[in-house]
Parts: structure tokens; sequence; C-alpha cells
């Protein structure tokens, strides 16, 4: 089968992820290719992966177009996006779209393909409006949430069948450390005002807990305010850092904090904590309802210190083997199996 995975022109899909939707692209690109051996394309920017799959090039331009937006490199990706309309795509089967850019759906409705679309973020204005009119232009379209709580806010949207598939973690790459020498609490995640790290760091400073926090600087102005002015030698931030360092990170964290405002799609880094056998302690808009009963989830709404005390008091009993296996539920081989089984459906519809 030949596939194309549309992300957005600019997405890079190299190490340390920007996000869980470029983490989901590669892992799913990859492991189409090695374990189905299918011919897989992506459109993206930036792509460490090429032995696994290849890049589609989108035809880009010499003229400087930053005068309508903020940035030429933001000018080319839309530019990219649009040429895509006029790229013959004879060699493919169907096209699985994992992006967030108007213009590349506007673009791809020209391109009669059979589709699959995974949501991977809470619909908004602007989403809502692309997804409406994509599903009435286009033939054959199938849509995807990555958790049931997501379907449910986009099935208040869309009158398209919206099927879940969660996010599947690559058991292999997160290992399980069973020591008992841990020392700290780690946050993890996008620094932004929706991840909301600020509230651990508050939790973490009145109860004189040592926290690391680890992700990209998203938002400049609120790590800023909310975060530099914090750090010290208990409360420290160590950067963007790749797969293999957050597996080390993990190795000797006594548990992951997680304090998001927003109502999380999936939360991966919930399943990666638990894979390598730490405890997640974290409020109702982070664990979604699938996780709620893992073994290792510690419900907490950060209302008070006090609340979180008792729940660092259980994780001195909580089995770290017993979480991993309990992570084992979202691996990789079921994510795989169950896109594969959608796209024989699509194509037994064409």
């Amino acid at each position: 089968m030949n596939v194309l995975l549309a992300c957005s022109p600019h997405t890079k899909l190299t190490e340390p992820f920007k996000g869980g939707t470029e983490a989901f692209s590669a892992t799913l690109a990859t492991e189409l290719s090695k374990s189905k051996g299918y011919n897989v394309s992506v459109i993206s920017d930036e792509n460490e992966f090429h032995e696994s799959f290849e890049p589609l090039e989108l035809d880009s331009t010499f003229y400087d177009l930053s005068d309508r937006v903020r940035t030429n490199e933001q000018a080319l990706s839309i530019y990219k996006a649009l040429s895509f309309a006029m790229r013959p795509l004879n060699d493919f089967d169907l096209i699985h779209y994992n992006s967030f850019m108007p213009e590349l759906y506007q673009s791809g409705t020209f391109q009669q393909l059979p589709v699959v679309v995974t949501l991977h973020i809470p619909p908004n204005p602007t989403q809502v409006k692309i997804h409406k009119s994509f599903c009435k232009l286009m033939k054959r379209v199938r849509y995807v949430a990555v958790s049931k709580r997501l379907k449910e806010a986009w099935a208040k949207h869309l009158t398209t069948s919206i099927d879940v598939i969660p996010n599947g973690v690559d058991v292999n790459k997160w290992s399980f450390n069973k020591s008992s020498n841990r020392s700290y609490y780690v946050w993890t995640g996008r620094i932004s005002k929706e991840k909301n790290p600020r509230k651990a760091i508050e939790i973490s400073r009145q109860l004189g807990l040592d926290l690391l926090l680890a992700g990209p600087i998203y938002d400049k102005e609120y790590f800023n305010v909310n975060v530099l002015p914090f750090l010290n030698n208990k409360i420290q931030y160590i950067g963007h850092i790749d797969q293999k360092a957050l597996n080390a990170l993990y190795e000797k964290a006594i548990a992951q904090l997680c304090t998001s405002n927003w109502q999380e799609p999936f939360g991966l880094n919930v399943i990666e904590a638990l894979m390598c056998g730490v405890p997640v302690i974290g409020n109702i808009n982070s664990i979604q309802p699938e996780f709620r009963e893992l073994y290792g989830i510690l419900p907490c709404e950060f209302q008070s210190a006090k609340e979180l005390e008792d729940k660092l008091s259980e994780t001195a009993i909580i089995n770290r083997a017993e979480c991993r296996k309990s992570a084992k539920a979202f691996g990789l081989k079921s994510m795989l199996e169950s896109y594969v089984s959608i796209y024989d459906e699509v194509l037994s519809e064409a």
C-alpha cells in the first residue's frame, strides 16, 4: 500500500519533538514502513527518519512572501500547502492527514483520494470551519480521534462518524528502572498557559520539593513571567530534551506532576511516565477518562498543599512494575493495527 501522511509543510519530524502530534506522525510512518512494508511518504519540513519514509517535496518559491505574514518561513509554509492542490498523487492509495493548516485541507479537496483524518486537538472556531468544509467536499473521508473525550468534543460539530484510536507508545523505547533511588519530581510538556507549569512550580515551592521541568518553550512571554523568576537550585528547567534524555530523566523521578488548564486530547507524557515506572499525579484536565483506571494514576486537583501531600505519600507504596504493566494497554502495536484496519476499510469503500 502507498500512503501519504499529510503533516503541515513546516512540521519538523526531528527529536526532540515539538509535541505529541509530531511524535505520533513519525512513529506511525516508521511502523507502517517497517512492520507493514508500506511505501510511506510524509509532507513535513525537516525529517530525520529518511531510512523509514520519504519526504514529499512541495513546490517552493524564491519570492519573499513575508509582507502578508509575520515571517517568510510562515509564508513559505502556506505557499507549499497551496501547491499541494496541483501535485500529482497518482502513486498513492490514500492520504492520512495530521495537520492543523487550513490551506492544506483547502488544497486537499482537489485531491480526491480516499482520506483518513486524525484529530489531535480540541475543536476551536478555525478548526471546526476547516473540517466542516472538508467533510462536505470530500467523497471518501474517515475521521479518527485520539481519545473518547476528544471524539465527544468534535461530535458536537461534525455530522460524520468519528472512530477512536488511542495513541501508542513503543514499549522498547522506554526502559524501566527498578531502583528505589529516586530524588525529584518531574513536569513535562510545552511551556505554555494551557499546560500550566506555574501550578506545579507553586505547589513545589510550598512543599519544598525538588522539581525538574522539561519541554519546549512554546510561549516565551509566559516562560519569562511564570517560570523563569522561580527557578533555583530546587526548581530547575532543563530544556527541550529528546526521548533518550527524557527516559533518563524518568529513571530517578519519584512522580510526574500534570497540571493542565485545558482538557488534554490524549496526554502522551502520562503513558510515557508510567511506562518508565513513574506514577502520575494529575488533575482531571490532564488525566483523560481512559487513563483514570490505570494503575499508578493518582488524581489530584492541586487545590492545596495538603491535597498534594496526601498523594505524595501514596507514591511510596506504588508498585512501579505495575505502572509499566498498565501502560502497555496503550502500546504501539494496537495503534498500528487499528490504523491499518481503518485504511483497509476506507479503500474497500472506494
